[in-house]
């Protein structure tokens, strides 16, 4: 069989072509290594009524809130109700009347463990004016009190909420008769208040700021916001009492922070105290006053660590600490800084920038810390870099970087095709101006003709 010219490059121009194509495959593939589908499964209230058995699996509600459920009845029910009663399985189901007429009127689920409370919506509850849901481990809130509309108490203080908002809630469990809403001691950030229209509304101990407050458009309603993180806030209002403000125990913040004192029932005056250790223990901390302030007073701190004192069995003293700001990191490559990329596919150097007198310690990687100005990373893997400056022995928040160092591999695919586009000229060119190559033949022919 003679193999002409034609077909050999038709051949070597197939090669080429599905070599890319296959290449282009792979990248794809590498690139979308991290996809993937996942499933929600979301549960509606019309999917249940009154013979539905709602067992303890997680499934409807979760375990923890269903377990407290369960306490709740076997403890407050009269001799006359029925047991929780026990499916054809064995299980023990409540039903969503399980709780209707209910001979107290308050729900009390306090102190039970509860992380969700994902379709408590789905039970009778309008017998109850009042739900304790305290000392919880609740995180969200939407929904689900949409059936107590006849509530005058909602407590969810000491949970770990971190966002409220009246908008998303149903407006039936915040009609004419709501007195108080308890939403102290949780992990709130961002509090809209603002279509409440009635009662007092308890959000102190969270951790609120200003531009993150939306308030009642009811001037009517009392708030109560003591020991938050609102600066400068609107004293026109005299319901809404604002007391201390500006920082929480154990908390770090930024050099010229401030605190403010609003006033507090039996509380004149709030102290502040600057603690430095003590030179003859090291593990102890000497307390100097160094200002007092009364009703509508500021305060601005330096460097250093704090104790707030309020003086009053009711509050508890607070230790704060105040720091350098976190150092800025900018990246270099021969010199000339670029844009700041978490990805990079060539050596690169970055360099730490912050107050005048500072000086810099750094990890990569681990938590070994060396002082430097910049750090140079020239191979390839993931690099987790931390780092701090040092003031006056002070030492800053932490600026913390994530940078994949990828070995570009598309160089070598790149040299496979080139190699490959290369050979197929060569082949080409041999064809064209060797002659004598194309007058080869092969197989059967080739034999043939020696015979001959």
């Amino acid at each position: 069989m003679k193999i002409k010219s034609k077909n050999l490059i038709n051949i070597f121009i197939t090669i080429l072509i599905v070599t890319l194509m296959l290449c282009g495959f792979v990248l794809t593939a590498k690139n979308n290594k991290n996809f993937k589908v996942t499933n929600q499964t979301l549960f509606a209230a019309t999917e249940y009524d009154s013979q539905t058995e709602i067992v303890e699996d997680g499934q409807v509600i979760s375990e923890s809130l269903w377990n407290a459920l369960k306490v709740f009845y076997n403890n407050n029910k009269t001799d006359e109700m029925p047991r929780i009663k026990t499916n054809e399985e064995g299980l023990q189901y409540l039903t969503i009347n399980q709780f209707k007429d209910f001979p107290i009127d308050i729900l009390d689920l306090s102190g039970e463990e509860i992380n969700k409370i994902t379709n408590l919506s789905i039970f009778d509850l309008s017998s109850f004016t009042e739900i304790n849901l305290s000392n919880n481990k609740i995180t969200n809130i939407n929904n689900e009190l949409s059936n107590l509309e006849n509530l005058q108490i909602i407590n969810l203080s000491n949970n770990e909420l971190q966002s409220f908002s009246y908008d998303s809630l149903h407006q039936r469990s915040y009609g004419q008769n709501l007195q108080k809403l308890d939403l102290s001691h949780n992990q709130i950030v961002e509090c809209n208040l603002r279509g409440i229209n009635q009662g007092e509304i308890d959000v102190r101990d969270n951790k609120i700021t200003k531009d993150r407050l939306n308030l009642p458009n009811n001037l009517d309603v009392k708030v109560l916001l003591s020991h938050n993180l609102i600066e400068s806030p609107n004293l026109s209002n005299d319901n809404i009492k604002f007391g201390f403000q500006g920082a929480k125990n154990t908390g770090s913040y930024e050099k010229h922070s401030s605190i403010g004192y609003y006033g507090l029932d039996g509380v004149e005056k709030v102290e502040v105290y600057f603690l430095s250790v003590d030179e003859n223990d090291e593990t102890q901390f000497v307390e100097t006053k160094i200002v007092e302030l009364y009703q509508s007073q500021t305060y601005t701190f330096e460097l250093g660590y704090y104790k707030i004192k309020f003086n009053n069995a009711n509050y508890d003293d607070i230790n704060i600490y105040i720091a350098p700001k976190a150092p800025e990191i900018k990246m270099f490559k021969n010199g000339e800084e670029i844009e700041f990329n978490h990805q990079i596919t060539s050596a690169v150097e970055l360099k730490f920038y912050g107050d005048e007198n500072a000086t810099f310690v750094y990890s990569v990687n681990s938590n070994n810390f060396v002082e430097g100005n910049s750090v140079k990373l020239t191979t390839p893997g993931v690099k987790i870099i931390v780092v701090y400056q040092i003031i006056d022995g002070y030492q800053s928040f932490a600026s913390k970087v994530y940078i994949e160092y990828i070995k570009n591999s598309t160089n070598g695919i790149v040299f496979v095709i080139a190699g490959i586009a290369i050979f197929a000229v060569f082949f080409y060119l041999a064809i064209k101006y060797m002659p004598q190559l194309s007058k080869l033949k092969f197989g059967k022919n080739k034999d043939k003709n020696n015979l001959d």
